[in-house]
C-alpha cells in the first residue's frame, strides 16, 4: 500500500514558510503559510493542506487551477475562513458541487499587464472574481473610449500610420 503523500516544508531566503505538495501525479505546487505561525503550527497547516489536496486530486470534478485555489486559501486563513475552505473540500469531494475555477489568486495569470488589468476591469471580470473588493465600473464607455484615444495618439501609433 503507498504511504499517505504529506507534504513538506521550505523556507525560503526571505525567511517565509512555504508547504510543498502534490496537486497533480506528478505535480507539485508550493504554498506560502502565515507567517505568524510557530513550527509546530506550520507543520500542522501544512498535513491539512496535504490531506486536503488528497482529497481533491482523489475527486475527479475538480481541475488543477481550483485545487490550487483552494490550497491557496487553506494556507493562509484562518478561523472561519479556513473552516469555509474545509467546508467546500468536503462539499466537492461528496460531488455536491463541481469546482472549475475558485475566484481568487489563480484565476488571474501570477504576471498581468497594464493592458490586461483595464481589461479585467473595464470587462467586469475584477469584480466578479473579487466582489468583496472590486465593485463593478460604471464609467466603462469611457474609460474605453479614452483607452483607444490615447493608443490612437501614441507615438508608436503614428510611426506606423504614418507609413
Amino acid at each position: 500500500m503507498p504511504r499517505k503523500p504529506t507534504g513538506s516544508l521550505f523556507r525560503n531566503d526571505a525567511g517565509r514558510v512555504y508547504a510543498c505538495v502534490l496537486v497533480g501525479d506528478k505535480d507539485r505546487e508550493s504554498f506560502p503559510l502565515d507567517p505568524k505561525l510557530t513550527e509546530e503550527q506550520a507543520e500542522q497547516r501544512k498535513e491539512l493542506v496535504a490531506d486536503l489536496a488528497v482529497r481533491l486530486r482523489a475527486s475527479r470534478n475538480v481541475t488543477r487551477d481550483a485545487i490550487v485555489a483552494l490550497l491557496e486559501r487553506a494556507a493562509v486563513h484562518e478561523g472561519r475562513a479556513l473552516r469555509d475552505v474545509i467546508t467546500a473540500v468536503d462539499v466537492i469531494c461528496k460531488g455536491g458541487a463541481q469546482a472549475k475555477v475558485v475566484p481568487g489568486v489563480s484565476s488571474v495569470p501570477k504576471q498581468v499587464t497594464l493592458q490586461q488589468f483595464g481589461q479585467l476591469w473595464t470587462s467586469g471580470e475584477l469584480a466578479r472574481m473579487y466582489p468583496d473588493h472590486v465593485k463593478p465600473k460604471r464609467s466603462v464607455e469611457q474609460d474605453v473610449y479614452r483607452s483607444t484615444a490615447t493608443s490612437a495618439r501614441s507615438p508608436a501609433s503614428r510611426a506606423v500610420s504614418s507609413r
